[in-house]
This record gives C-alpha cells, sequence and structure tokens, in this order.
C-alpha cells in the first residue's frame, strides 16, 4: 500500500539514485563528448594540413563526424547502465535519516566516481584498451584484423632482414627511391586512428580530471541554488541536533 512507511524509504531512496544517476551521467556524457570531438577535429585538422590537395572530401568528412552518433546511442545507454549499477551499490549503505552536508555530497559523487572507473577498467576486453573506448566508438572486427595483419608483416619484415644478417651476407645498400605517395584517406583509416588516441592512457586520466571537475563545479553551485542547503552549511547546531532532522517520510505528506 503507497501508505506503508517502508514504500515511502523505498521510494525516496530510488529518488536519489535517479538523482545522482543522472548528475554524474550528465558530467561523464559531457566529458567523453568533449574529448571525442576534439580527438575527431584535431585529426581532421592535421591530415587537412599535411595534405597537398586543396579540394578534400567533405563528403568522408561528414561520414567521420556522424561517428559520434554511436556514442550518443548505445553509448550513452551503456554509461548509464553503469553508472546506475554503481550508484545502487553505493546507496545501498546510506541511511536516508542522515543530515547530508556539502562535503558529504561531494564525498559521495567522488565515491561512486571512483567506483565506475574501476568498473569499467574491469570491464576492459583487452588490457591496453582504454577505459572508454568502447562507448565512444563501435567495435569493428575489420578493423582489429587489420592492425594484427600489419603487425604480422612487419614481423615478418624483421625476421627476414635479422636472417639475412645471421647468414654473414652483407645486404646491398637500398636503392635510393622517391618517397612513397600518401595513401588515400579513407574512413577506415580515420577511425583506427581515432581508436589508437582513445585508447591511451593519457585519454583515461583526461576524462577522469573533466569529470572531477565537473563534480566540482556542481557542488559549487549548489549552494546558491539551494539557500537551505548553505544555511546548513553556516549553522553547526543543526548539523548536529537529531531534532533538525526531517525525515523522508514526514516530508511525502504535505498535512
Amino acid at each position: 500500500p503507497a501508505g506503508n512507511p517502508h514504500n515511502k524509504l523505498e521510494a525516496w531512496r530510488e529518488l536519489m539514485v535517479v538523482c545522482v544517476c543522472r548528475c554524474l551521467g550528465s558530467i561523464y556524457a559531457v566529458s567523453l563528448l568533449h574529448t571525442l570531438l576534439s580527438v575527431q577535429i584535431n585529426l581532421l585538422g592535421a591530415h587537412m594540413f599535411s595534405s597537398s590537395s586543396e579540394s578534400e572530401d567533405r563528403t568522408l568528412k561528414k561520414e567521420y563526424l556522424a561517428e559520434v552518433r554511436y556514442f550518443l546511442t548505445d553509448g550513452l545507454r551503456q554509461l548509464v547502465a553503469r553508472v546506475d549499477k554503481s550508484v545502487r551499490q553505493y546507496m545501498q549503505a546510506v541511511n536516508l535519516k542522515d543530515l547530508f552536508t556539502l562535503n558529504d555530497i561531494k564525498a559521495l559523487f567522488f565515491e561512486v566516481k571512483n567506483d565506475l572507473e574501476y568498473l569499467l577498467e574491469m570491464e576492459q576486453a583487452v588490457p591496453s584498451s582504454g577505459r572508454y573506448s568502447f562507448l565512444l566508438l563501435p567495435p569493428d572486427e575489420s578493423r582489429k584484423c587489420s592492425k594484427k595483419s600489419n603487425a604480422r608483416a612487419a614481423l615478418e619484415t624483421e625476421s627476414e632482414v635479422s636472417s639475412e644478417h645471421s647468414s654473414g651476407e652483407c645486404p646491398p645498400p637500398p636503392p635510393t627511391l622517391p618517397p612513397p605517395p600518401l595513401a588515400p584517406l579513407t574512413l577506415e583509416r580515420l577511425l583506427a586512428e581515432t581508436l589508437d588516441v582513445l585508447d591511451l592512457p593519457d585519454l583515461d586520466a583526461t576524462v577522469s580530471t573533466l569529470a572531477s571537475r565537473g563534480i566540482a563545479y556542481m557542488c559549487r553551485d549548489i549552494l546558491p541554488a539551494h539557500p537551505h542547503v548553505a544555511k546548513l552549511m553556516t549553522s553547526p547546531a543543526s548539523m548536529t541536533s537529531p531534532a533538525s532532522m526531517t525525515s523522508p517520510a514526514s516530508m511525502t505528506s504535505p498535512a
């Protein structure tokens, strides 16, 4: 029944989970979107700078930048699901009758953030892959196969050179040839280069720093937006007095 105090407590707990999940999910979504777009634009700018042709394929650029739709659909769903899991694990030990100060709210968000990042690291399919790359770009087995074939070709070349040196024969000097022309810019090449950047440890640290700053800015804006929180922060008596605590059950009844 709706009047059951236990049901009211569960409803308030669910409300806290939804609020924290939306706040932290929005912070991470903006941080990841900013990072992905920055990587894409920088890669396009580098290729435009090194390209000798003045006319660039606009269709290729649009297709490459449109890859962000994966993060805005499937990637966000996966991100929100993991944020929700981390928030619910942390909220199980939270007493709804406890009085939260601004420092408690900030500590709550940073604890959930650390748990989320640990969860993402444990879910990495490849140890050398980035923490957020599977959220930003769709999985593509063809790119992995191309990387493996390139690595295999490099190993075969090195083995051939080492066998020539071990036979004692001095290889003839290589002929002087003009530099090979640059490979044509394709969508697969741009996505492979983007994946290489997203797998860097520095990018994981950048996203984590952006998320930390987002949490700090959000907590800073809580005080002017909610004067009663500022009153609690400036009134030590209200923070220690049990009579000042308002239970969620009493707040649900206007009467």
